[in-house]
């Protein structure tokens, strides 16, 4: 591959593939709650939307891998288990389009911004202070008004949300 001068460039290797630490949640690879230990019946359901989301958690993470490791040893934490084989996630992502020939690339975090709704946008928690509740944003003009907020202070994850 030539630049624009006729220099050589190197091809870019290609990406490694994460390593999932089994002492951490599964999914968000992290071990800041309580993690709870995967049952069979919840491995499994886990191995269907796997195989039907096809993302960047299905490339480090095979059926395989969670048939052969001790039911004991695969933790994650509920919200993430509740989100990834949510029945209205995995629809979303069967509806999704086929490219034009018929290959669809996993999708990655670059290319689909997954959410979770039933936390903040602000500070990414589910309570604050033990309050339980959130506030829904109701309005447009609130809604505006954060975009606005996030575009001045630059914060492009707040954006991809909106």
């Amino acid at each position: 591959m030539d630049d624009e001068d006729g220099r050589q460039l190197l091809e870019k290797p290609p990406k490694r593939l994460k390593t999932t630490w089994f002492s951490k949640c599964i999914f968000c690879q992290k071990s800041d709650d309580v993690l709870r230990v995967a049952q069979p019946s919840s491995i499994e359901k886990v191995i269907s939307a796997l195989n039907i989301r096809q993302d960047e958690l299905s490339q480090r993470l095979s059926s395989i891998d969670l048939h052969h490791i001790d039911g004991n040893d695969v933790l994650w934490n509920s919200s993430c288990y509740e989100t990834y084989t949510s029945r209205h996630n995995l629809q979303y992502c069967l509806s999704r389009p086929l490219s034009d020939d018929h290959h669809q690339e996993p999708r990655t975090r670059h290319t689909l911004i997954s959410f979770d709704w039933s936390k903040c946008i602000f500070c990414k928690n589910a309570t604050w202070k033990k309050e339980k509740q959130l506030l829904r944003i109701s309005t447009f003009e609130t809604c505006n008004s954060i975009k606005q907020s996030a575009e001045a202070c630059e914060d492009t994850e707040l954006l991809k949300c909106h």
